[in-house]
């Protein structure tokens, strides 16, 4: 399942996922790598703060959706993804 996010079409918000919520994370493992990428929006200040990975988003148009996507690699070698849908629309 894909959590969908309402963006304004002016906004720069940032949005993220935690890794170590429902224990993806083993024990003593980080997140080495944190990279996001998504079509027709403006990424900027890509973090990783301990389980947590975000990047702020601007930009799109009204009306449309678009894919916001965080790959990670773990100190471990183990690389997943997960990606958001942000509908823009007026708030």
């Amino acid at each position: 399942m894909i959590e969908t996010f309402t963006h304004a079409p002016g906004a720069n918000l940032d949005y993220g996922f935690d890794w170590l919520a429902n224990g993806w994370l083993a024990s003593g493992e980080t997140i080495e790598t944190s990279t996001w990428t998504a079509q027709g929006l403006t990424l900027t200040r890509q973090q990783i703060s301990g389980g947590v990975t975000s990047v702020f988003a601007a930009g799109g148009k009204k009306g449309n959706s678009y894919k916001l996507t965080n790959t990670i690699t773990t100190n471990q070698g183990r690389t997943d993804s997960r990606t958001i849908t942000l509908a823009v629309e007026d708030r």
